[in-house]
């Protein structure tokens, strides 16, 4: 059992331009309401995680990219997972870290899967204008980021019976800044990442979206290790946390083979949006 992790606070964007999208892809929105200013973000040249995103000693595992667990990951799964606790084992939190020098643009909130009194969040951060991250089943948020948010307008969707609320922001956190909490009853959150700066190959690109270059693109393509951003010792200190011991030891999400029937199969009437 991979833990509980529903996506329904990912559908964020139209999949044709999506940051953010999973294996079951809907529109709930248009980009045209995007008035974040990504120009102030940095040129991309050579940054990196630079901090832990918690303290590794409270982390008993990481799961790798590529697990599947349908129907939320019909395909590979495209973040890591990291272990804090057995799922309803505690209500414990503990400090979620900005990973290096980050500005929040996004955080979607909606009822916890598990507590439905409670809130989580979905955190999505810019390391620079090429390269992204973000968090999921974030417990709580700090009071800065809280007090940011109060101040932004709610752009409300729903997937299916689900009621989320997607706010815009430009949030700066310097590396190692606590920025919310994770654990509670989950046990566990996603830690995601994608690089403009180098483009899976699947069978056939086409069928996650259109990529017209730009900022927004289909993350599919881009999803990428958030672990091959960090130096040492604090690249060695992650993957010693991963149990899988074949290469490439991070896990992988592209496991289409060309010429077989090995890989992500889609119905023949679906397209790029209907995924």
């Amino acid at each position: 059992f991979l833990g509980r992790c529903s996506h329904k606070a990912l559908f964020l964007y139209s999949p044709s331009f999506s940051l953010i999208n999973s294996s079951t892809i809907k529109t709930v929105s248009n980009l045209g309401n995007l008035k974040i200013p990504f120009n102030s973000l940095p040129s991309c040249d050579g940054q990196k995680f630079t901090n832990a995103v918690v303290d590794l000693g409270k982390v008993y595992e990481i799961y790798p990219l590529g697990n599947l667990a349908p129907p939320g990951h019909t395909t590979p799964t495209e973040h890591m997972y990291l272990h804090l606790f057995g799922q309803n084992t505690t209500t414990e939190t503990i400090p979620l870290f900005a990973p290096a020098d980050i500005q929040i643009f996004n955080v979607t909130s909606d009822p916890d899967d598990l507590v439905s009194e409670r809130t989580e969040y979905v955190i999505i951060f810019a390391v620079c204008k090429e390269f992204f991250g973000y968090f999921d089943h974030v417990k709580e948020i700090s009071s800065d980021l809280k007090k940011a948010l109060d101040e932004v307008e709610c752009q409300k969707f729903n997937t299916g019976d689900q009621s989320s609320c997607s706010k815009q922001i430009l949030f700066k956190a310097s590396a190692g800044t606590e920025i919310g909490k994770v654990g509670h009853k989950q046990g566990n959150f996603d830690f995601g990442a994608y690089d403009y700066r180098k483009q899976n190959q699947y069978a056939d690109n086409s069928r996650y979206g259109p990529d017209n270059g730009g900022l927004f693109r289909p993350r599919s393509l881009y999803v990428t290790c958030p672990l091959e951003y960090y130096d040492e010792p604090l690249k060695s200190q992650n993957y010693s946390k991963i149990q899988r011991t074949q290469e490439p030891k991070c896990g992988q999400i592209v496991q289409d083979i060309f010429g077989t029937l090995q890989g992500n199969w889609f119905n023949e009437i679906g397209t790029p949006n209907t995924i």
